[in-house]
């Protein structure tokens, strides 16, 4: 007795919910996930303002899920320029 075509797509959609396809490196276009992937590498490469760069372009109900990571990233960046301030102040007394 032959599987039915049912019982096929009811595995091929229980799979589905079992795996997410995304993309990732340097992605082209505009859609949530190529800004995601391009944030991403960007993080990866220690770009964190360029990141986010990438990630204000993502529309409010997709941005929302990073928030914290955003908040991190700026504090990250504010204390790499005062670190940068202080250094210069320190070997060159201006």
């Amino acid at each position: 007795h032959a599987p039915s075509a049912k019982w096929h797509t009811q595995l091929r959609q229980k799979m589905s919910a079992l795996v997410t396809i995304r993309k990732i490196g340097d992605a082209s276009g505009e859609d949530v996930q190529a800004i995601i992937a391009r944030a991403e590498t960007h993080v990866h490469a220690g770009r964190i303002a360029e990141s986010l760069k990438e990630l204000d372009t993502l529309p409010m109900r997709h941005a929302d899920a990073f928030t914290q990571f955003i908040a991190l990233s700026r504090d990250y960046l504010a204390q790499q320029q005062l670190r940068e301030m202080l250094t210069h102040h320190l070997l060159t007394g201006t």
